[in-house]
């Protein structure tokens, strides 16, 4: 008589596999060679289908896998360079944990520096540079609806929270109010919701998500323009081509793309005539994913930029670099 051994494993974040069950049958001690390395093969499967290669996104949070019980950091270092003598550099921390199989808390703390040339009253060109603490974004996600099958899944959960002002929207050097650009927050708690998905099969996966920020007007400072952002991710694996014995390390690429679109801004409490305009750019990220920890390093390339004022700073170029850390594997 065979005995039966299950090899279960439980994700329920976006997109990886749920619930995956493994039933492998254990022989005697006399089993041949070949059934003893098929079992092994079956096991390192379950352990594959079950494991970080999965969909995970660097440009969006929304949609980042986080299991149950699972706490997950992430660090992000983001210089972009624009053709109007704009640069900025920006240090985005990410702490998110699943509370649940269907609810995930993420928190997402803003830090940067950011410069640029200016006219001065006097004509004369300065640089304006400002830096600090960003504001800050609490919400929670909830897995709504979850299918899966052999090698693939596929999650849909919406999301909703709200910007902590901890930035500034009032800004300012010796010729009054920096511009909008090198304010760091909104000056204003800003509610916060959308919608994500991700599916994953077979060791590529794709993710997306909606949002919606909505920033209400405030009477002092830069009150910049709600936001509306979709983003769109699609991964392959291209390492390794054979799964070995014992986690393997994986290569992905990650291709993503962001649009976003800014409503008018408000200056003092009054409408600023030609402040709406949206970008869309595209970004390519190689990844390499072990036990607990993910790398990864890439270019942003601005495809769209459309602006309704002629001072808006439009974008030339960017880089990417992403180091998250899986506390609960250590």
């Amino acid at each position: 008589m065979k005995l039966i051994k299950a090899v279960t494993c439980e994700n329920t974040a976006i997109p990886a596999v749920t619930n995956c069950v493994f039933i492998l049958p254990i022989g005697k001690r006399n089993s041949s060679m070949m059934s003893l390395i098929a079992k092994h093969v079956v096991l390192l499967a379950a352990l594959f289908v079950c494991g970080m290669a999965h969909a995970t996104p660097v440009t969006f949070v929304t949609a980042l896998p986080v299991s149950t019980n699972q706490i997950l950091s992430r660090f992000n270092w983001q210089p972009t360079f624009s053709s109007d003598n704009l640069t900025s550099v920006q240090f985005p921390f990410d702490l998110d944990y699943g509370l649940t199989a269907r609810w995930t808390i993420f928190a997402t703390f803003h830090e940067g520096f950011a410069s640029m040339n200016m006219l001065s009253p006097s004509g004369m060109v300065q640089m304006a540079h400002s830096s600090g603490l960003g504001d800050t974004l609490l919400f929670v996600r909830y897995t709504m609806f979850k299918h899966d099958k052999a090698h693939a899944t596929f999650r849909v959960a919406p999301l909703a929270g709200f910007f902590i002002p901890s930035g500034s929207s009032t800004l300012q050097d010796q010729n009054g109010l920096l511009p909008e650009q090198l304010q760091t927050g909104a000056g204003t708690w800003s509610p916060y919701i959308g919608l994500t998905l991700g599916s994953y099969y077979n060791g590529s996966g794709y993710s997306g998500d909606i949002t919606y920020r909505h920033n209400p007007v405030e009477n002092a400072g830069i009150t910049p323009g709600d936001q509306m952002r979709a983003d769109w991710q699609e991964q392959w694996r291209f390492y390794p081509f054979k799964l070995h014995q014992g986690f393997p390390h994986f290569g992905l690429l990650s291709l993503e793309e962001n649009y976003v679109h800014n409503a008018q801004s408000h200056l003092l409490g009054a409408p600023v005539p030609k402040s709406t305009g949206f970008f869309y750019t595209q970004d390519i990220i190689p990844e390499y994913q072990a036990m607990n920890y993910m790398i990864g390093f890439g270019m942003r390339f601005p495809v769209v930029q459309d602006y309704t004022s002629t001072t808006s700073v439009r974008e030339k170029r960017g880089l990417l670099f992403v180091f998250e850390y899986d506390f609960s594997r250590r």
